[in-house]
């Protein structure tokens, strides 16, 4: 008798920890950024250099004051909020389309 069909399927588990949120942030901006650099915004017309990736309790939060959209949001709450997901949702997807690194780059 085999135990396969009483047994239910283990789910690995994601660690946010080994996420590398510039990477996130870079790909969902569509373009390198660096930690407190300022850019323009390429998520709406803009000509003014006034966004930037802040670090706030070890997340990368972007800061974008003329819209509220992403502003003051995470990676994690920005692609939930892009693609009307949720948490484990978002999770699943970034690590399909994002590299996850082993190695995560420090963010101090």
């Amino acid at each position: 008798m085999s135990l396969q069909k009483y047994l239910k399927p283990v789910k690995p588990k994601i660690d946010v920890n080994n996420i590398d949120q510039l990477a996130v942030w870079c790909h969902i901006l569509g373009k390198n950024v660096s930690v407190g650099e300022k850019f323009s915004n390429p998520l709406r017309v803009d000509h003014t250099p006034n966004c930037c990736l802040k670090i706030k309790n070890n997340n990368l939060v972007f800061y974008d004051k003329p819209t509220e959209y992403l502003h003051g949001k995470t990676c994690f709450s920005a692609w939930m909020t892009i693609n009307n997901v949720n948490y484990p949702e978002a999770l699943k997807q970034i690590t399909a389309k994002v590299s996850i690194n082993t190695v995560k780059r420090d963010l101090v």
